[in-house]
């Protein structure tokens, strides 16, 4: 994970995380957050914090609005973020993953759709619970550890599924791995050039990573 952008002046940095959507209008029609979105923030704030730096605030930029929402990083945020870690963390210990949200409308927009998988997780606990069954998922970053996940519904209270479409990514890898290859860039395009000879263009574009294997 890394932060989106840090504005810092001196010992004083501010955390910056953009949002896809628009901001929360409190009742007295002024802009704020969600809990989620503040926690987030202050987790920000608090890895700054931890490197010496002297973070009293975050900002977060919302892209539909072109909007920024300035979010105290007060004692009460620290301490209600603490606690949301603390219950992240056992969670984990318990080995049991909550049950995903149930026809949600904030789903089909969430960048995580297409690892939350909220319909599809909720269906197989539900037909894996009918067949006396335990429905087990594995964590991306425990090899080997598998967790219950539990079902919130039964089979006549379920909606049914929805398509929920993942994000695709059409862009490539370029590897390069030749030790007489020197990779260079011109306006947007990658060239890459053997003993001084150009063997290969890419633009920008087309690419989502870089390797560089060896002596490149």
């Amino acid at each position: 994970a890394k932060l989106d952008l840090v504005e810092a002046s001196g010992n004083v940095a501010t955390p910056v995380d953009y949002k896809r959507g628009s901001p929360k209008k409190l009742d007295d029609g002024s802009l704020g957050a969600w809990d989620p979105e503040r926690v987030q923030l202050c987790v920000q704030a608090l890895v700054l914090r931890e490197h010496g730096y002297r973070c009293d605030e975050g900002i977060l930029f919302f892209w539909e609005t072109r909007q920024r929402v300035r979010i105290a990083i007060d004692d009460a945020l620290v301490a209600e973020t603490l606690t949301a870690i603390a219950s992240a963390r056992q969670a984990l210990d318990r080995g049991l993953v909550p049950p995903p949200l149930v026809d949600s409308p904030k789903c089909p927009r969430c960048s995580l759709v297409g690892i939350c998988l909220p319909d599809e997780i909720t269906r197989c606990a539900q037909r894996d619970a009918a067949a006396g069954g335990r429905q087990q998922q594995a964590m991306l970053f425990d090899i080997g550890r598998r967790f219950d996940v539990t079902s919130p519904l039964s089979d006549d209270e379920a909606p049914a599924m929805r398509q929920l479409l993942t994000a695709r990514d059409d862009k490539r890898p370029l590897y390069l791995n030749s030790q007489t290859v020197h990779v260079g860039i011109s306006q947007r395009v990658l060239q890459v050039k053997e003993k001084g000879k150009l063997v290969q263009q890419v633009r920008l574009n087309d690419i989502n990573q870089v390797s560089l294997f060896g002596a490149v």
